[in-house]
């Protein structure tokens, strides 16, 4: 018999939920069936469920109010009375948590074991999750009440929560074991990291037991809104002004820039493209072949330092032997260039082997004036999220990666001198190099003479020119089928999607031809690619090319067409989990790690936008502190890393899910709120989806300037939800 989707959640429900005797394991152990040390953060690969179970174990300790909620909510609430059928009177929220039974072999073999640890590890972190969403609906209590407590029967919409949550998890747990090497450049990232993080500093003293009390608001939907108590940064900073930490300041090696090592950075192909046929905007092509076309007046120049070369220099010596070798490295005269606006350099890790090379004129960006044309068409992965499926359909895929994108554009020397390296070398150090000029005295100052990342404008030349390459030569990139920050989805079965060097096209087509693979849309463009690349001198790296593929990372998202699921890859968001709940468990953080933790976070929240809401404290958190300075996190911080760590695997989108046949509206204030909506259909529903605004907006109604009590009008995207209307 076919299952249908979502039997084995419902499988896995029905098990919890009909359990008369829970016995010990649900409360006394709660992680009984894995070991504490089972995950190693130096270990070369990883089990997911070592990871997860790492993570919530860690949370597990942290003496807060919302663990207290927890414990007490999954004491089931046994009651005189006799439990009837559930109703569908009772409000959706709060879920009564599901308890743990397992129905197997009460002496199962090895691979049984396996299973069950798996289904444990899922079911811990859904009765967390479920809690967790309770403690924030009724105001953050100590205490649940009897609707918020184990064995309370569930509604029809209740139990349907619960499946969604369960479809989330089994996806966001799909993984197989993975290798730091599969991580990209977030690997050594996580190194650095986790490394770290562990010598941070436990603040013991820390008593989160009056984390956050009960809020007692009016049932009034328009009652004035009381800030909790955690919100109050002033008490929190005089309770912990006089902590002392040992470290007191913690530095993260190489987070933010790495120094050159001329090895570790990949350079395999001369500069062979140019670009000048393919910059359709005039502004971008008169900048190219002259920087200075965009220099502010003398007047508007900032003060700023100049940058540091991060590279010993016998490392810029094989750095430079390696451009002369393909012919991007020029020499110019220390006295044809002003010194002040030289630039730095320094990498960035780009895989385990590899870094990049970035350069920092911090200096003259300063003085150019900025320019965003093609730039704004930069589509980073999130933008599939917006992508629909129905039942029959699915999704597959195409990519192909430029190598060394940079450093295959030919640039005038009038931007190769924009390049000017900071360090100068001598005639006796570079008389053996192809591009010397002996009838020209030195000392020289070294310039990388293709186009630089770092660069104020060599992003919009990038993709400006890649845009205009495909459009001119290989037909494709149609404002009818590209996927755009700020435009409709396209209503084609192709999209496609650029990101500098990103070249992506995903193509809907019936479920039953997946296996096919069958000629369409997406194959002629890629063929197209392929020709006009060989054409220009552009050369697509042949180990990233993807073809007629349905599952994999695109752009920063895991992306599986067949199961319609996007998200932030999966392997880095436990990483991440595990990284956050080891803060919230010591309560110390600097404010380098802190920003770096958050700016992975955010990534990862907007494939599930809402959950922005989520984070409120941690953006404020530390501003009067030293970038490497240890401190107490706040209570309210400590909360909202919480918050992450569980509602972070839900951060996916399910592109299968149906439009709705009704439309709302919601206004929403801090001091109430009103939601209306009307009967439609499902396609009108849809349309008004494709034309949503994608990152927001807000338009002011009433007076204008010097009024504080204006109101603002916030407009909402139409909504696609799994049915019934209630849930």
């Amino acid at each position: 018999m076919n299952q249908k989707p979502g039997d084995d959640a419902q499988s896995s429900l029905r098990q919890c939920s009909s359990s008369v005797n829970c016995g010990k394991m649900s409360y006394k152990s709660p992680f009984q069936f894995f070991s504490c040390n089972s995950f190693n953060p130096q270990a070369e690969s990883f089990e997911p469920m070592s990871v997860l179970v790492a993570s919530l174990q860690q949370i597990e300790q942290v003496p807060c109010s919302f663990n207290t909620f927890r414990s007490k909510a999954l004491v089931p609430a046994w009651l005189s009375r006799t439990v009837g059928l559930p109703t569908n009177r009772k409000p959706l929220w709060p879920v009564p948590p599901p308890l743990w039974r397992w129905t197997g072999n009460a002496k199962p073999g090895p691979s049984q074991r396996r299973r069950r640890r798996l289904a444990y590890a899922k079911f811990v972190l859904l009765q967390r999750i479920v809690c967790f969403l309770n403690w924030v609906t009724l105001g953050y209590p100590d205490r649940p009440p009897q609707e918020a407590q184990a064995r309370e029967p569930w509604t029809d919409a209740q139990y349907k929560v619960l499946e969604v949550l369960q479809e989330h998890i089994d996806h966001f747990c799909s993984q197989p074991t993975f290798s730091q090497t599969d991580l990209g450049r977030f690997g050594e990232k996580f190194a650095a990291l986790g490394k770290s993080l562990q010598e941070l500093p436990q603040h013991v003293e820390v008593d989160l037991g009056d984390l956050l009390h009960e809020i007692k608001l009016s049932f009034d939907a328009y009652a004035r809104f009381e800030e909790p108590h955690f919100k109050n940064s002033e008490s929190h900073h005089d309770e912990h002004a006089q902590c002392s930490h040992i470290p007191a300041q913690m530095a993260v090696k190489d987070l933010g820039h790495k120094t050159v090592v001329a090895s570790r950075i990949k350079w395999k192909h001369p500069p062979t493209f140019d670009p000048r046929p393919y910059l359709l905007d005039p502004v971008v092509k008169a900048v190219f072949n002259e920087p200075d076309a965009l220099r502010l007046p003398a007047s508007l120049w900032p003060s700023k330092s100049r940058a540091r070369v991060h590279c010993s220099r016998p490392e810029l010596l094989k750095l430079m032997k390696i451009w002369d070798a393909h012919g991007s490295l020029a020499l110019f005269p220390h006295d044809a260039v002003d010194r002040h606006e030289t630039v730095g350099i320094f990498a960035v890790p780009k895989d385990s082997e590899f870094d990049r090379l970035i350069i920092n004129p911090i200096v003259l960006n300063s003085r150019m004036m900025p320019y965003s044309s093609y730039t704004k068409r930069l589509a980073p992965g999130a933008l599939l999220s917006l992508l629909s499926l129905k039942p029959h359909e699915a999704f597959r895929f195409c990519a192909d990666d430029l190598s060394d994108f940079y450093y295959t554009f030919q640039v005038p020397r009038a931007r190769a001198k924009r390049n000017c390296i900071g360090t100068l070398v001598y005639p006796s150090e570079v008389k053996d190099l192809n591009c010397f000029d002996a009838t020209v005295p030195g000392p020289y100052y070294p310039a990388l003479a293709t186009l630089a990342m770092g660069d104020g404008h060599a992003v919009e030349i990038a993709q400006g020119s890649h845009h205009a390459l495909l459009q001119l030569e290989a037909g494709s990139m149609l404002d009818s089928e590209t996927l755009e920050y700020r435009k409709p989805i396209p209503r084609s079965t192709f999209v496609e999607l650029l990101a500098i060097d990103d070249h992506i096209g995903v193509q809907k087509l019936p479920m039953a031809e997946i296996h096919r693979q069958p000629v369409l849309r997406d194959t002629h463009v890629f063929q197209s690619a392929q020709r006009a690349y060989k054409k220009v001198g552009l050369v697509a790296h042949p180990g990233k090319a993807r073809r007629n593929e349905t599952q994999g990372t695109i752009l920063g998202a895991d992306f599986d067409g067949i199961k319609g699921r996007v998200s932030a890859p999966r392997s880095r968001m436990l990483l991440l989990v595990w990284m956050t709940s080891l803060i919230v468990k010591v309560g110390t953080c600097t404010r380098q790690i802190l920003s770096s933790i958050l700016g992975c976070w955010i990534h990862v929240i907007l494939f599930r936008r809402p959950l922005l809401a989520l984070v409120d404290a941690l953006f404020k958190e530390g501003l009067n502190r030293k970038p490497l300075e240890v401190f107490c996190l706040s209570s309210h911080a400590r909360h909202e890393l919480i918050s992450l760590c569980l509602l972070g695997p839900c951060a996916q989108a399910d592109l299968r899910v149906a439009f709705h046949d009704r439309l709302f509206s919601l206004d929403a204030s801090p001091y109430g709120g009103a939601i209306v909506s009307a009967e439609t259909t499902e396609s009108l529903v849809s349309e008004l989806w494709r034309h949503s605004e994608q990152r927001g907006y807000h338009k002011p109604f009433g007076s204008s300037r010097g009024n504080p009590s204006r109101t603002w009008h916030r407009c909402s995207r139409p909504a696609r939800t799994n049915k019934p209307d209630n849930s």
